[in-house]
């Protein structure tokens, strides 16, 4: 194994994923690139996820279990192996996909040689079900491949503008970004983290499959309420429930450092336009 310090986390939030979690981890493990940090955070499961994680660590000594004591939700566990690290890159692998064993390399190999971007996805991403097969449900990952003609505000405007499957947050990321991006418990977070990543830099597509990614959670709207209410995410009965994520895009626009004023000035109304029109337009009624 190589001696080096680990590039790359593969971060995996855990709760009650019993019978996919296995092969998770083996997705994991069987990268073309060794030198990995494997971090598995268990949010207090109530099956056999903790004892697959903690049998599979004793076996490999690239992976660390982390498990909560008590069920610290969602958004906790997701953060809690990204702020557990410090190697230069991190990724998020859910824990019922599967990686394909060259995407880690592919995307290292990539950002390593392109410092200006600072997130790469697989463009080629499928939905597979839980038999492992392929599902024709379309595509699993948008395409928000920023290119390099676009400045900041237009990175952003496309970023928006274009996801829809958001799988591009499984997408490899150089750590110290990341841990700048907005976090937060709100319906379609992974939106705004994604729509700020082009505000610090350039994303990329790999014309690579990378992940699959298993859909087997064929909910209703009703039923999707139900969850996010549970969840926390959202308590507002009547009121659309992407009304919080459309304030917190054109917030973290404003306050952006990395956007100067004057854009921020020109293209404010026509971006609240925009999110209003993507998510407020949306069919929520219970």
């Amino acid at each position: 194994m190589n001696s080096a310090a680990p590039k790359v986390t593969i971060g995996i939030p855990v709760y009650n994923e019993e019978p996919f979690l296995a092969e998770t981890i083996i997705s994991a493990i069987s990268q073309d690139y060794k030198n990995i940090n494997i971090v598995i955070t268990d949010n207090c499961s109530v099956d056999r996820s903790y004892d697959i994680a903690t049998e599979f660590a004793q076996k490999d000594q690239r992976i660390r279990v982390i498990r909560h004591e008590k069920n610290i939700g969602f958004k906790e566990n997701v953060c809690a192996s990204l702020n557990s690290v410090n190697t230069k890159y991190f990724v998020w692998l859910g824990a019922h996909d599967i990686f394909n064993k060259d995407y880690i390399l592919s995307s290292i190999d990539y950002l390593d040689s392109n410092r200006d971007v600072i997130m790469v996805y697989p463009e080629k991403a499928i939905f597979i079900d839980q038999k492992n097969k392929k599902l024709d449900i379309g595509s699993a990952c948008s395409d928000i491949d920023t290119g390099y003609e676009l400045n900041v505000v237009k990175r952003f405007s496309h970023i928006i503008t274009s996801l829809n499957s958001c799988t591009n947050i499984h997408g490899v990321f150089r750590t110290a970004i990341l841990k700048k991006l907005p976090i937060k418990k709100v319906i379609g977070g992974d939106h705004l983290v994604l729509a700020m990543t082009g505000v610090y830099g350039q994303i990329h597509a790999l014309p690579i499959e990378g992940i699959r990614r298993r859909e087997f959670r064929f909910q209703s709207h009703s039923e999707s309420i139900k969850r996010w209410k549970q969840s926390g995410v959202f308590n507002d009965k009547g009121k659309n429930p992407y009304k919080k994520l459309v304030n917190l895009h054109l917030y973290y626009f404003l306050t952006s450092r990395n956007i100067p004023l004057k854009d921020k000035i020109l293209n404010f109304f026509s971006l609240k336009r925009l999110l209003n029109n993507k998510f407020l337009c949306l069919n929520v009624s219970e």
